[in-house]
C-alpha cells in the first residue's frame, strides 16, 4: 500500500485551513516538537486515524491548528516544512500540508519540486477555486473576530497572494510531471481529499 502527499493551495481566505481542520474531526494524536513557543510546547502535526471512512494508512497533518490561521505558516522556513513532510512520508504515513507560502511555490521554488520528487507520482496539488471577492469577505470577518481594526487594503495584501497561488498552478502544469487539480470551494473539500486517498490506496493494492 502506497502513501500519498496532498498539498492544499489557495490565497488567504480561500478555505485551505477549513479543509485541513475538518480532518481533526477524526481521532488523532498530537505530535509534539522540542521548541517552546509562548510557554507552550510546539505542535509539529497531527497523526490522524481515518479508518472509519476506509483510509487504511494514518494521515499526518503538518503544522499547528491551535489558532485561526493554522497549518505550515507557523513554521519558519520552507526547508523545515519539507523536512517534516519527508520524515512523515518516509515513516509510511499519508501527508497533508497547507499554507500561504506553500501556495505560491512554483516549479523553481524549494517545496514544490521536493514534494513532487519525494512522492514519485503520488504527490497531488489541490487548488481551491474560491473567488477573490469571497476571500476578502472571509478575511474581513476573521479580522473582526480577532478585534483587528488596523487599516486593510486587499489590493495590496490579499489580491497579490491570491493571484500568485493561482499562477503557481499554471506554472506547475506548464512544467509538467505535477499532479494538480481544482478543489471546488462550494463543496466539502475534505470529502474530495478522502476520495483521492482511497483511490490511491486502492490502486496501490492492484
Amino acid at each position: 500500500m502506497h502513501n500519498m502527499i496532498i498539498n492544499i493551495r489557495g490565497g488567504s481566505g480561500s478555505g485551505k485551513t477549513t479543509v485541513a481542520r475538518a480532518f481533526l474531526d477524526f481521532p488523532y494524536e498530537q505530535m509534539w516538537g522540542k521548541k517552546v513557543i509562548n510557554d507552550k510546547q510546539e505542535i509539529k502535526g497531527y497523526l490522524i486515524n481515518c479508518s472509519e471512512v476506509g483510509i487504511h494508512l494514518p494521515l499526518m497533518l503538518i503544522g499547528s491548528y491551535e489558532t485561526a490561521c493554522g497549518g505550515t505558516d507557523s513554521i519558519n522556513t520552507q526547508e523545515e516544512i519539507g523536512d517534516r513532510i519527508e520524515a512523515s512520508y518516509r515513516a509510511g504515513y499519508h501527508v497533508m500540508a497547507e499554507g500561504l507560502l506553500m501556495s505560491k511555490s512554483g516549479p523553481k521554488g524549494h517545496i514544490s519540486p521536493r514534494m513532487r520528487d519525494l512522492g514519485n507520482g503520488s504527490t497531488w496539488f489541490a487548488f481551491l477555486d474560491t473567488p477573490v471577492e469571497l476571500c476578502v469577505e472571509r478575511v474581513l470577518q476573521r479580522r473582526v473576530n480577532a478585534c483587528n481594526m488596523n487599516p486593510f487594503d486587499p489590493k495590496k495584501t490579499l489580491y497579490p497572494g491570491h493571484k500568485q497561488a493561482w499562477k503557481s498552478k499554471v506554472l506547475l502544469d506548464k512544467e509538467g510531471n505535477y499532479n494538480t487539480f481544482w478543489l471546488d470551494h462550494t463543496t466539502r473539500g475534505e470529502q474530495e481529499i478522502i476520495k483521492l486517498l482511497k483511490w490511491g490506496e486502492s490502486n496501490a493494492r492492484k
